[in-house]
């Protein structure tokens, strides 16, 4: 019982003893990289880019809520509506390079006939690794999350 006692009254001391943040409460981010690329002209194009790619998620994350569905044909009409929204989207706001490799992305997955597919494995096969390691780079470059690609 003795061995017990000296650990539950540790436990409930460190339960009441909040611990102390090492930085000051002012500083919200201490890499000052972050902190210049957030402020500057070039943090508005990162938002832009952020943007960008949520909207890109949301609409992929609704085609693959689709492929639930018991109607193959449901998946594809989604599938097709994803593929045809990346080519619709505005990155006038991003920089260059991101539009440029956004694009090229985007013109690789949109490479199919509509009339010739009957299910989503008909897709034709695409070598999007060469532009998806672009647009990773570029996301890199601007400090943002590569899961959001």
């Amino acid at each position: 019982m003795g061995k017990w006692l000296s650990f539950v009254v540790m436990a409930a001391a460190l339960e009441v003893c909040p611990a102390q943040d090492v930085a000051s409460p002012g500083a919200s981010e201490l890499d000052l990289d972050l902190v210049r690329l957030k402020n500057g002209p070039a943090g508005r194009q990162r938002e832009a880019m952020r943007k960008v790619l949520l909207l890109v998620c949301l609409k992929q994350k609704e085609a693959w809520l689709a492929e639930s569905a018991e109607d193959p044909s449901v998946h594809l009409a989604a599938e097709i509506a994803f593929r045809r929204y990346l080519s619709s989207v505005d990155v006038s706001a991003c920089p260059e390079e991101f539009q440029r490799a956004f694009r090229r992305y985007a013109g690789l997955l949109n490479s199919f006939e509509e009339k010739s597919l009957k299910s989503v494995k008909d897709f034709p096969a695409v070598p999007v690794q060469e532009a998806g390691r672009e647009l990773f780079r570029v996301l890199l470059n601007y400090r943002l999350e590569p899961n959001l690609l």
